[in-house]
């Protein structure tokens, strides 16, 4: 077991390669302390698990297992819940792919080569360049080799550089790449190479680590280490060995670890004599370099601690500015950071060695490609790759050193051509308010900054910036420490590509045209189809152009779909998508298309803003507002300017901001036109579409708020059809929401002016291509297939809304009716009939519903659709389950219970709205002040409060009890029962509740699922789950299933459409996620905690998601038997007691089971609440004082006994 971790089930007899078939490679995101501890642990203690990425919390690692191994990998990620995937299949397919059985002894780039072909390279470049190379040996290794490199040098006195490589075996990727360069700074003709190769002295070693990187070859291609013999393992971590912080952390004192730091500093010697030699040349080098792999980073010290070296700042920009140019050539992304900040901690590394003995100025290690697909095993075909772009990141870094930066100061010269030549855009990540705001704040008050994509925190933000501001910038962004890097080297080059010189002024769909082509074209049109098409003119603008449009109508009293283009002026794909979807509607064969241009009548303007249009033609192709002259700036944003909401959010007073919302609502004439105009047909359009760019989102109101509109569901629902359909035909991904989610919010826009003034059902507003590889600057090539994709999703966003209307039944307002639904009762003997019913149900969901889970000798209750009755039967009949019907239309009851809430006044014998509810409890803190407080324990998806109460008649802190109801949206039983208890609680004169109610504190929550308990009221009254969408067609998790402990351990089901739905994720649902946040800031507060549900007449306890039993069963169960006598005595209600899981059944991510575990609290208790089955979830009215009282006789019984046994 303690000999070679990596593989014990393989004999590894000298020589003889071991194998690693069937082996896998799995990519883990751990979040949480305990997980990271429990794989490291596992990885130690267990032959089989080899960590390739090492694991850290909220990062992601990945970890070979053994196939022997796999099921108790399984197991521990079940128990720990921590999300991973497959990232390798088979490791020995990879291997066998980068050791080919026929390598050449010849070297080249094609392959990777032992060490011998290696060191023979080496003095064959020695041999060619006599003047230029000589071979040079660092020192010696354990097995007696010579660790060989070369010195490369020009002339003398040259400032020098030293290149480490190989020091870890296994990373065969970063030898190559150090060969890679050493031949590149004999043989390159790029003048920038030649310059830096001539310019400086070379030490270059390939193989730090050669006794390791031959094992490697010849025995165990995973060895990382030495080969020096301790106790019964082999070798020490030849990167934790240096002198330097020597294993004060990141390293182990287990001599089989893999990191292993050796009994003592240089113990290793490899490192040892490397050390000796670096300190001969120690003055005549001021960079060192080192090579690793993998996960595509450029790292500098510290790794044994995250304090920062003195000149952290410098080496922060020149690492983004090296991996900005690395990225150039092939896209491949790399983060940039210290050691201990970037990947973990990690003490006697040569790097931090460098800087603390000798305080050289320029240090980095890279870790080479990639970020886990291939992993160690990176294929040999990326050696060239990997070597090219790592070289241009390395001559980046010299010349930054030499601080080589151009700066180009352009004159913009008024009603000259606005030239943006060397102007760059930066992508940036800002992750704190403080970054995004100080960049608002730039961009604000200084000119040469200007924002292609807004910024909001957490989301890329894309800035342009001008190249003599560029030093600014840079100098900012090392103080603010924002992820950034180059998206757009030259912003001239791409408008330049954008408007050749000789545009024909034939409409086409190969070019950007300007206004009057437009205009032409929107006439010839009319002309060409006058029975069809006629031009339309909606309104004026401030340089007295019009904005015309065009009317499409195949035949009278068609359904009206309005469309807007070009309302941003430097949106040029928006107006040429609009004309391209113009013409498809005219001229296409698609039957669909056909289909969708003559069932409806057709207002299209491609261009909302003419006088900024032609702006962006003539003088500033960045113009994005109108051109109203206003102070000494121009022009208002025509997409803040509407009347609705309008400069609430999102907007600026600033008259030169590119979102001046103007001095007034519609104080543009363009505005305030067309929607004159808009008002005059609002009555013959029911969609409205407005297209921008660029982001790739497709959003609907609201922009001004994160409050939802009422048929959010119905939109997002449409958005990701249309979205699926869009990505069809190219691959283009968009994302759906709202505009305040999805992008920012933007008050007096023109699609939350639609919906406010007119309601509309249908409103979209498209960001089209780009993500910012173009910005707004997309190529003409790509107008064409941007309308396609475009019209593709547009006919399913007008299809779509025809179905769900249709269709679907759930359109807002219309409740789902149950006629002629029945509940059967059924008792199954055996597991096999149980299995059967799981299954059949699962099924067959939409039909078949179980209000009682099924389980042996117990009663399950299940919902029956009319038209599958016969269906019914027949399986009961071949099952051989026995069983009887308890409700013959559950229609009829979900009536009598709509008449009785039908009163808006709270009533405690009524079933009461979430408002009336809410009203309630804020009346109670009005008539018991300093008794009753308000207090919030979250949000809900939709953003409903989750509120309740706290009750107090003590200053000084008592005792507490926690109440959780309504977790369950359709159990209306339980939050009206822990309301007549609250009644109670505040007004009984009862001597025995009075002495309960005052001596404790009690943190009530009557509603902890306020989605889905209004979905119940308005739409469904079966709906059990929270109201966040997941996939197409199904919506919310079961909220006592998302909680983090013991999440999807037993008792779930992974389809977003079954009742039993966990969530894809532990807290994924803000419901669970926010509530556990309120219940753990108050853990110490309360003692007892009390869940309601209903039904089945049952007291339980902990736990749920095992039968293990508490280390206080007895307690629970002896309180328990008090709790069921006490509620039985007033009217003979009978409940069961027991655990959760042996009473009903396992199920994990329960609140009670999280509550055990993280507030260690005792006393827990569930409630499932009357009846036994004869009405279920639809209780009546008439039994809700009933159930409130003998509910809190029961709890009095609870709390009497808790504390006879000690627990207040």
């Amino acid at each position: 077991m303690w000999n070679i971790i990596l593989c014990t089930i393989v004999s590894l007899v000298a020589g003889k390669q071991v194998t690693f078939e069937n082996y896998k490679v799995f990519n883990i995101a751990a979040d949480a302390p305990m997980q990271t501890q429990l794989l490291n642990r596992l990885a130690h203690i267990s032959d089989g698990f080899s960590f390739w990425k090492a694991s850290s919390v909220n990062k992601q690692m990945q970890l070979m297992v053994a196939p022997y191994k796999l099921s108790e990998f399984y197991e521990m990620m079940a128990q720990i819940q921590a999300p991973y995937e497959v990232y390798i299949e088979n490791v020995q397919t990879l291997i066998n792919r980068g050791t080919p059985a026929n390598v050449s002894m010849e070297f080249d780039f094609k392959n990777y080569h032992p060490l011998k072909t290696i060191y023979k390279n080496l003095d064959d470049m020695a041999k060619r360049y006599p003047n230029i190379v000589q071979t040079i040996v660092g020192g010696k290794t354990y097995e007696k080799r010579e660790i060989k490199g070369v010195k490369i040098s020009y002339k003398a006195n040259n400032p020098g550089v030293f290149i480490e490589g190989g020091v870890h075996a296994r990373e065969w990727i970063s030898t190559a790449t150090v060969m890679y360069i050493f031949h590149q700074l004999l043989t390159s003709n790029n003048t920038e190479v030649r310059t830096l190769a001539e310019s400086h002295d070379w030490y270059i070693f390939p193989v730090f680590n050669p006794d390791g990187y031959v094992y490697t070859h010849t025995t165990n291609r995973f060895w990382r280490k030495t080969r020096k013999p301790y106790d019964n393992c082999y070798g020490a971590d030849p990167n934790r060995n240096w002198n330097y912080k020597w294993n004060t952390a990141g390293s182990s004192n287990d001599t089989c670890s893999e990191t292993y730091a050796g009994p003592a500093p240089f113990s290793e010697i490899e490192t040892k004599s490397m050390s000796k030699y670096i300190n001969s040349i120690s003055k005549k080098f001021y960079a060192y370099i080192a090579f690793h792999s993998y996960s595509q980073l450029l790292m500098f010290p510290y790794g044994y601690t995250t304090d920062r070296v003195e000149n952290y700042d410098d080496l922060y920009n020149i690492g983004m500015k090296a991996i900005t140019a690395l990225a150039k050539r092939y896209g491949t992304e790399y983060a940039v950071g210290s050691i201990a900040e970037t990947i973990y901690l990690a003490s006697g590394n040569t790097v931090d060695w460098i800087k603390g003995m000798y305080n050289k100025s320029i240090i980095y290690i890279y870790e080479l490609r990639d970020q886990g697909q291939y992993g160690f095993l990176l294929p040999p075909e990326q050696i060239i790759p990997t070597g090219e772009e790592t070289l241009d990141s390395d001559t980046n870094i010299k010349k930054i050193m030499w601080n080589i930066i151009l700066c180009t100061i352009v004159s913009l010269v008024a009603s000259k051509q606005v030239t943006f030549e060397n102007h760059k855009v930066f992508k940036i990540a800002a992750d704190v308010s403080t970054q995004t705001q100080l960049f608002n704040r730039l961009t604000l008050i200084s000119d040469g900054f200007s924002f292609w994509k807004a910024s909001s925190v957490n989301k890329q933000m894309q800035l342009m910036v001008a190249p003599y501001k560029l030093s600014e910038f840079y100098e900012m962004m090392a103080q603010i420490q924002a992820p950034y890097e180059v998206y757009i080297e030259n912003v001239q080059t791409l408008i330049n590509r954008g408007t050749p010189a000789n545009v024909s002024m034939e409409f086409d769909f190969k070019n950007y045209h300007p206004l009057k082509t437009i205009y032409k074209n929107l006439d010839d049109m009319a002309k060409r189809y006058p029975n069809i098409v006629q031009t339309i003119v909606g309104g004026k603008t401030y340089e007295k152009r019009e904005i015309k449009g065009v009317k499409i109508s195949y035949k009278a009293n068609n359904p009206g779909v309005f469309i807007e283009g070009g309302i941003h002026a430097r949106e040029w794909i928006s107006p040429a998508t609009v004309m391209y979807i113009f013409h498809q509607l005219l001229t296409s064969n698609n039957t669909e298309v056909r289909t969708l241009a003559e069932s409806h009548d057709w207002y299209i303007f491609p261009v909302f803003n003419p006088d900024g249009y032609v702006y962006t033609h003539t003088t500033n192709r960045f113009w994005r507002k109108t051109r109203k002259p206003y102070d000494n700036c121009y022009g208002a944003d025509p997409n803040r300017n509407w009347n609705y909401k309008w400069n609430t959010a999102g907007a600026s007073n600033d008259t030169c901001s590119e979102t001046y919302a103007g001095p007034a609502p519609f104080s543009e004439i363009e505005t305030k036109s067309m929607s004159k105009y808009i008002n005059s047909i609002s009555k013959k359009f029911y969609a409205y579409i407005a297209f921008h760019s660029y982001s790739q989102l497709l959003m609907f109101p609201y922009g001004y708020t994160t409050d939802r509109v009422e048929n959010y569901d119905d939109m997002y629902d449409i958005g990701m059809k249309a979205i699926t359909a869009l990505a069809k035909r190219y691959g283009t991904n968009y994302t759906v929401g709202s505009f305040a989610e999805a992008l920012y919010l933007a008050s007096g826009n023109t699609i939350d002016w639609i919906k406010g003034m007119y309601n509309k059902s249908i409103i979209y507003l498209y960001e089209l291509r780009d993500q910012g590889e173009y910005g707004f600057l997309l190529p003409p090539e790509q107008i064409v297939p941007t309308g396609e994709e475009t019209l593709d999703s547009k006919s399913v966003i007008i299809m779509w809304k025809i179905i769900l209307s249709m269709v679907v039944g759930l359109v807002i307002a219309e409740r789902i009716t149950f006629d002629n639904y029945k509940v059967f009762q059924i008792v199954m003997t055996t597991d096999t009939q149980v299995k059967l019913l799981n299954q059949w149900v699962n099924e067959n969901s939409d039909d078949f519903f179980l209000w009682k889970e099924p389980s042996v000798n117990k009663q399950a209750d299940l919902m029956v659709a009319p038209q599958k009755l016969p269906e019914f039967y027949k399986f009961m009949a071949q099952i051989g389950a026995s069983y009887k019907v308890s409700i013959n239309n559950v229609q009829t009851l979900i009536n009598q219970t709509a008449t009785a809430r039908a009163s808006d006044t709270f009533n405690l014998q009524n079933y009461n709205t979430l408002e009336s509810i809410y009203e309630y409890l804020d009346t109670l803190v009005k008539k018991h002040p300093g008794k009753v407080e308000i207090i919030k324990g979250g949000r809900s998806y939709e953003n409903r409060e989750i509120k309740g109460i706290k009750i107090s008649f003590s200053k000084c802190d008592n005792p507490g009890i926690f109440f959780e109801s309504g977790i369950h949206a359709r159990e209306w039983i339980a939050p009206a029962t822990v309301l007549y208890i609250v009644n109670e609680l505040l007004t009984s004169t009862d001597r025995h509740i009075r002495a309960i109610a005052e001596s404790h504190d009690w943190y009530i929550f009557p509603v902890c699922n306020p989605d889905g308990y209004v979905y119940t009221h308005t739409t469904n009254r079966l709906w059990r789950k929270t109201r966040k969408p997941y996939s197409d067609n199904c919506y919310g998790t079961d909220p006592n299933r998302n909680w983090g402990y013991t999440w999807q351990s037993g008792g779930n089901n992974s389809d977003p459409c079954n009742e039993l739905y966990p969530g894809p994720k532990p807290f994924s649902d803000i419901e669970t996620k926010s509530l556990s946040r309120y219940i753990k800031s108050i853990c110490n507060k309360f003692y007892i905690y009390f869940s309601f549900h209903s039904y089945s007449q049952l007291l339980m306890f902990p736990y749920s998601y095992t039968t293990n039993h508490t280390n206080n069963y007895d307690d629970l169960y002896n309180i328990s038997i008090k709790g069921m006598t006490s509620l039985a005595r007033r009217y003979g209600t009978n409940y069961t007691i027991g655990q959760i899981a042996e009473t009903i059944y396992e199920a994990s991510g329960s609140s009670l089971d999280w509550v055990t575990f993280a507030c260690g609290t005792r006393i827990l208790f569930a409630y499932e609440l009357r009846d036994q089955g004869e009405y279920g979830f639809l209780l009546p009215p008439e039994q809700i004082i009933p159930t409130g009282e003998e509910t809190l006789d029961s709890i009095l019984a609870v709390i009497k006994e808790a504390k006879t046994l000690g627990y207040s």
